[in-house]
């Protein structure tokens, strides 16, 4: 007892000299001694673990502390592992074990606190790998792997929210496929679970909400009627208490309701009839004139079947939860669905109540609960429910609160697709009977598309044949009718905004995607009757509309067979076609009286007669309908010209189509058109015969609407398809020959064509079809002058490509003798053309004259080609040609042979070895491009290079030496440039031939990374990299016989040096993540080197000068900009790799220098902190954790801890003291900082107001 009680006091000990302060030290000290004293048991003693446990369990739960909560969960890891290293009985393992252990587990999975439900999920792996046979862990045991990146209890408590994800995803699969003790899951799977659904923390990271709600429904399918209702009615009731939340609910309800698994076959339970509730805002009469549908019988529906996922209940069970839904869960659902509220019953124009959809809005997502509870039941019960459901949803949908219909149509759309189509015409019944009047036809349109649209995916075609004409009728009404004229008011548009948009256009594509092939005929006939009545150009678009919407349905309609669709569309076309009519007038018997010349005529109507009706005026509408599937039909590829039934069926439509190709209305030519545009390439009987009236049918329309000025409005169309279709036929009929005539009106049309923009594109593709036939004139020589100026010229990117491809073209395929000079010559010249977008063309064009022609071609020209290239690489002024003249040298030099490679190579080297300074620098870009593509073979010209490149760097090398030259920084940055290429490609850094005069460049490179300009500074820096790339740590401190290099002479003192210079370049003001990152992996090098060194006291480099000097950059950040995190960032990333490679007995000597840093960014919770910042430093600190152990850590923890405090203390008392003798200097500290905060709070107004924004641009310029 003296040993517990002497434990128990070090464990709760408080600081003497500190009001209600722990006393760190000896708490910690306790710790270690409990944690000796268990290892040292040979026999377990129940008391002192009893103490231990309650203790260490008070610490984790009560204690904010971040070591004495580690030192706690420690202590009972180590409990939990003497476990398995000693015999214990029965009793022990149940005292300690059984019975206060687990039941604190299971308690503290399902604390608040995440933290504190990390260190008890941690006790559960521990005991999963203590007790892997005992029957309360083995389930858990299946959720343990030896890999750490694949463990649940390692993911679920990362830091990282993906890693939790991937462990909800985990536990999903494994209960999915392997059976799970009730006990495991109710205990310990789903307290985890939920934990991420009710902690505000992870409110907003969807990532981890989503795959927590997947797994809260699998685990609830595993649940027992007990469980599961509980959970259910406590997700119900969570929707009142967290009304902010509702919705989110409402998604894990459903979820949860999805997961029934009870089948209720078995239930005894009879419901009578209970009549549903009245619903007095239910408008309209019995008188009304249309009648409710019924719903369907569903013949697929076997009573017999069962569910592979459903338990089957026995009678009682089963009539018990059919009981205690039907009696508990429907009426409280349907009692707060259905009950009015004091919004109902006042007048639209009676002044309203604040907000009322607050309250109501809360009720809509009931409906979709209640739905998915009554298809659990039997279907009895569904049916004599859904009615009431259905009808208060509809009637949701007569607010004039826009988030109430949007919600309800949110519901009620889900309820569909929960119901499946069989319920559809109900729905639409309902639909059809709530909203009735006035804006209501505007929600019904909308709310229709809406559910059509989200139950595209489950309806099959023929589905929707039972509701068509339902559905027709509010098409029309909403096109058509009164609803159509409402659209055009403003006032209604403003309030409803349902009737800002026409969505029957869109419902009739649905509705064609899914009709039957015997409702086709009368989902057009209510179309052609208002087609054949009216005479409103108005109604006829919209007709139009309405059928290509139709067409593009009936396309993707899988239960329309090609043949019945071809035979349909051929009758409709030629039913459509224009007979001469002869009517014969009833002839009355002539009078032999003559007329009298008396009688005066009548006088004639104003303005002419009034023409009569016909109902062919519109007939033009259904052959455009016809050619419009037709069209898609081939655009689709379900006619294709490999299958030969398809050619019989298309072979009849070829008369059609040129018969179609003269009428008069300008649609038909266009689909005429379309439709030559795919049969033109097909094999047909029919297009050989009629090839040659075709053509000429288009070069009449050419003549007639291709002429200047005749392409607008409705012609613009009609011209594009034309010169599509002319090219098609120029350039794939190759049974149709074109004559001089045809090929001079072709060519006059592009010529003019080439300078309207409107055209251009079709004009190329014609020119590219002649091309293709190699067809010859005069005049296409002229034409390809004027394109190959356009590549060059043209504003549009496009139009220069297009200029590019037809220039290159003409080159490949027509013979050109001696006049390629002049257009390679053109090209070539404008490399120094002012405007970069031509310049970047003339690139991309050499470039693809390098890829394209012959080697020997190119190596004649290749002088012609290098040195302007190489003149515009360091001349041009844009990043981008400097880019693409880069790649097109490398592409010429790949294609050119050894010996011209050579010649060109020598005049690299001439410019490298000049004294002007530009030319140096062409010379050391272009010998970098020789690298990239010779790579290892470039070896041999190194013996030229290295000479020059070791001058000029010596020159430029010295820290006195250092100017501010543009011309002189470029030098350096492309010399270093080609020295990374050569180290990269030649491999020649550890290469023996070249260790004498590669240890002079690294002394120079080394000069370089204090240089002023940042991008030689990097380029230095990333050099140093590949130098450490090509060592070994412990290889540099073995003694070479061979020639020393560059690392291994005065080892010790060039490392500290390089140290001290990586170190600076933290310090750059123009830091940036791409040379952080490399100075970090340097110093990552350095302090690997630098662990293997002999312990010297003379030298200073050592593990703790490198850690301090680290550091230091860190705090230093910290206090001079605070508003970058770079620093700090490279500094934790360095911490953490020194720490995995040091071991913990090393780091643990220079732990108490770094865990300031770290620890200070981890408990900062000032506003300005940066997350990620903070995310990384408790990355970090877990990483330490991990490898000095918690002893160590926790005690270097607590002394910072105590460290820190203790400062702030002296702080805070040395101002107290400070506003007692000297009150001036507090007094001019109290208002600076009070005029600090007045200036912050100006900034952050400032930061709202725009104009404030727009004067200090202003001021700016």
């Amino acid at each position: 007892m003296e040993k517990i009680a002497s434990v128990v006091t070090e464990l709760n000990s408080w600081d003497p000299k500190r009001l209600e302060e722990p006393d760190y030290l000896r708490r910690l000290a306790g710790f270690r001694e409990i944690n000796s004293t268990i290892k040292s048991m040979t026999t377990l003693d129940t008391r002192f673990l009893h103490a231990v446990l309650v203790n260490c369990c008070f610490f984790i739960k009560m204690v904010d502390d971040l070591s004495l909560r580690d030192n706690a969960s420690n202590c009972l890891v180590v409990m939990v592992k003497q476990f398995s290293s000693v015999d214990y009985d029965q009793d022990v393992y149940r005292d300690i074990i059984a019975q206060s252990l687990v039941p604190e587990i299971k308690k503290g999975v399902k604390n608040k606190d995440e933290n504190i439900r990390h260190e008890f999920i941690l006790l559960l792996s521990k005991l999963v790998d203590a007790f892997p046979t005992n029957p309360m862990f083995t389930d858990l045991g299946l959720l343990k792997e030896k890999d750490i990146e694949a463990d649940f209890f390692e993911n679920i408590r990362h830091i990282q929210t993906h890693r939790k994800s991937r462990a909800l995803r985990k536990m999903v699969k494994l209960i999915q496929k392997t059976p799970v003790k009730k006990e495991t899951i109710v205990s310990y799977l789903l307290p985890i679970t939920e934990a991420f659904l009710l902690d505000e923390k992870y409110a907003k990271v969807m990532s981890v909400l989503d795959v927590a709600v997947e797994a809260l429904g699998a685990l609830c399918s595993l649940l027992p009627w007990n469980q599961y209702s509980g959970h259910l009615k406590f997700y119900l009731a969570m929707m009142y208490k967290r009304l902010d939340k509702n919705k989110y609910f409402v998604k894990i309800i459903v979820v949860i309701l999805d997961a029934f698994h009870f089948d209720l076959r078995n239930s005894e339970y009879a419901e009578k009839g209970v009549p549903q509730p009245v619903d007095t805002n239910t408008e309209g009469s019995p008188e009304d004139d249309y009648k409710v549908e019924d719903i369907p019988p569903d013949f697929s529906e076997n009573d017999d079947t069962v569910s592979p996922d459903k338990v089957v209940c026995s009678v009682a069970m089963a009539t018990r939860i059919h009981l205690a839904i039907s009696k508990a869960f429907i009426p409280k659902l349907q009692r707060i669905l259905t009950e009015k509220i004091k919004s109902d019953e006042e007048h639209k124009m009676a002044g309203q109540s604040l907000y009322p959809e607050d309250t109501e809005i809360l009720r809509v997502p009931l409906a979709l609960a209640m739905v998915k509870l009554l298809q659990n039941l039997p279907q009895k019960t569904l049916e004599q429910s859904l009615p009431g459901i259905l009808l208060k949803v509809c009637n949701f949908l007569k607010s004039r609160a826009k988030d109430i219909r949007v919600t309800a149509r949110d519901t009620l759309v889900k309820i569909s697709l929960s119901l499946g189509p069989r319920y559809f015409p109900y729905i639409l019944s309902e639909l059809r009977g709530a909203l009735r009047r006035g804006y209501q036809l505007h929600v019904l349109g909308f709310t229709l598309h809406a559910l059509l649209r989200h139950m595209s995916s489950v309806i099959k075609p023929g589905e929707l044949d039972f509701c068509r004409a339902s559905l027709q009728q509010v098409f029309h009404e909403e096109l058509f009718g009164m609803v159509a004229e409402e659209k055009n008011v403003d006032a209604i548009k403003g309030k409803v905004f349902e009737a800002k948009t026409m969505k029957s256009y869109d419902s009739y594509q649905i509705l064609g995607k899914f009709i039957g092939m015997s409702s086709l005929t009368g989902l057009l006939q209510p179309l052609k009757q208002v087609l054949d009545s009216t005479q409103s150009l108005k109604s006829t678009k919209k007709i139009q509309e309405a059928l290509r919407k139709i067409s593009l349905g009936l396309i993707d309609n899988a239960g329309m067979e090609v043949e019945k669709t071809m035979i349909f569309v051929h009758s409709l076309i030629t039913s459509q076609e224009e007979k001469p009519s002869i009517e014969k007038k009833p002839e009355g018997k002539k009078s032999l009286r003559p007329p009298s010349c008396l009688l005066l005529p009548p006088k004639p109507a104003y303005g002419g007669g009034k023409p009569k009706a016909n109902k062919k005026t519109n007939i033009h509408v259904l052959v455009e309908f016809g050619l419009e599937i037709l069209y898609l039909l081939l655009k689709r590829s379900k006619l294709t010209h490999q299958n030969p039934d398809h050619l019989k069926l298309i072979d009849p439509f070829i008369g059609i189509i040129k018969n179609n190709l003269q009428s008069k209305h300008i649609r038909v030519n266009i689909l005429c058109l379309r439709c030559l545009g795919w049969l033109l390439k097909f094999p047909l009987p029919s297009m050989k015969k009629s090839v040659k009236k075709i053509a000429q049918g288009m070069f009449v329309l050419l003549q007639n609407y291709a002429s200047v000025g005749a392409a607008k409005g409705d012609n613009l169309e009609l011209v594009f398809l034309l010169f599509k279709t002319v090219t098609v036929l120029v350039r794939d009929v190759q049974y149709y020959d074109i004559d001089q005539n045809q090929l001079q009106i072709l060519l006059t049309f592009c010529e003019e064509d080439l300078y309207d923009h409107n055209r251009q594109s079709t004009a190329f593709s014609l020119f590219k079809a002649i091309l293709s036939r190699k067809l010859h004139t005069e005049q296409i020589e002229l034409i390809v002058k004027k394109i190959r100026e356009m590549s060059i010229t043209a504003d549009s990117a496009h139009i220069r490509r297009e200029c590019r491809q037809i220039v290159s073209q003409y080159l490949m395929d027509y013979p050109q003798g001696a006049a390629i000079t002049s257009h390679l010559e053109y090209f070539v010249t404008q490399l120094s053309y002012s405007i970069d977008t031509g310049r970047e063309s003339a690139l991309e064009m050499l470039a693809t004259i390098f890829t394209t022609f012959p080697q020997v071609m190119l190596v004649r020209y290749s002088g012609l080609f290098f040195i302007p290239m190489a003149a515009a690489l360091v001349n041009d002024t844009s990043p981008k040609c400097k880019k693409l003249t880069a790649l097109a040298i490398k592409s010429l030099l790949q294609k050119v042979d050894d010996t011209t490679r050579n010649d060109l190579f020598l005049i690299c080297a001439k410019w490298l070895s000049e004294e002007k300074v530009t030319l140096q620098t062409l010379g050391a870009q272009t010998c970098g491009l020789f690298v990239e593509v010779e790579t290892t073979k470039f070896t041999s010209r190194l013996s030229t290079v290295f000479p020059l490149i070791q001058k000029e760097l010596e020159k430029y090398g010295d820290e006195d030496s250092f100017e501010e030259s543009e011309e002189l920084d470029h030098l350096i940055f492309s010399l270093l440039n080609l020295l990374t290429k050569i180290c990269q490609e030649c491999n020649v850094i550890r290469d023996q031939q070249f260790t004498g005069q590669m240890n002079i460049i690294w002394g120079d490179v080394k000069a370089l990374l204090t240089y002023p300009h940042n991008w030689i500074r990097t380029t230095a820096a990333q050099l140093f990299g590949l130098l450490f790339a090509a060592w070994n740590p412990e290889d540099i401190l073995k003694k070479n016989t061979k020639k020393p290099e560059y690392l291994q002479i005065d080892t010790m003192k060039k490392l500290e040096y390089l140290s001290g210079d990586f170190v600076s370049q933290l310090q750059s003001h123009y830091l940036n993540p791409e040379l952080s990152d490399q100075v970090i992996k340097n110093m990552v090098f350095i302090t690997k080197v630098t662990k293997h060194l002999p312990e010297d006291n003379e030298q200073r480099l050592s593990i703790p000068w490198l850690v301090r000097k680290m550091v230091r950059e860190a705090n230093h950040e910290v206090v001079s900009n605070t508003t970058t995190t770079f620093k700090r960032n490279s500094v934790f990333k360095w911490i953490a790799a020194i720490s995995i490679d040091m071991g913990a007995d090393m780091l643990g000597s220079v732990l108490h220098i770094f865990l300031p840093s770290i620890q200070r960014e981890t408990v900062d919770s000032s506003p300005n902190t940066d997350p990620e910042l903070k995310k990384l430093a408790i990355e970090v600190m877990d990483i330490i954790k991990q490898i000095v152990g918690i002893d160590k850590f926790t005690t270097v923890y607590a002394e910072v801890m105590k460290k820190r405090s203790i400062i702030k203390e002296t702080r805070k008392r040395k101002q107290a003291v400070t506003a007692v003798t000297h009150p001036e200097v507090a007094a001019r500290r109290k208002l600076k900082k009070n005029l600090s905060k007045r200036e912050a709070k100006k900034r952050k107004i400032d930061e709202f107001r725009v104009s404030k924004k727009i004067k200090r641009k202003k001021l700016q310029k």
